[in-house]
């Protein structure tokens, strides 16, 4: 699967739970935030997309993603790379 299909992919999702996706030029790489009732992930626009992916799957960890439909490849993905990630 293209790395642009899915970032879209999960750009979708995070849609589906209302959480808006800002990517923007920042001195950092970005990040998870909630402001009163807004959920926002903030990315920096300058990251490789594989990066863009590895930072919205981290952050969209945060949310009961076992509740929503993702495709099967998507949620393999995500699956993997919560697996691999260090707690």
């Amino acid at each position: 699967m293209r790395k642009t299909v899915i970032l879209k992919e999960l750009r979708e999702i995070a849609e589906g739970l209302s959480v808006s996706i800002i990517f923007d030029r920042l001195n950092g790489q970005g990040g998870y935030c909630r402001l009163r009732d807004q959920h926002y992930i903030i990315i920096n626009n300058s990251l490789s997309i594989e990066r863009k992916i590895e930072m919205l799957i981290d952050c969209l960890g945060q949310f009961p993603l076992d509740q929503i439909y993702i495709k099967p490849r998507i949620r393999e993905i995500i699956e993997k790379s919560f697996a691999s990630s260090p707690q």
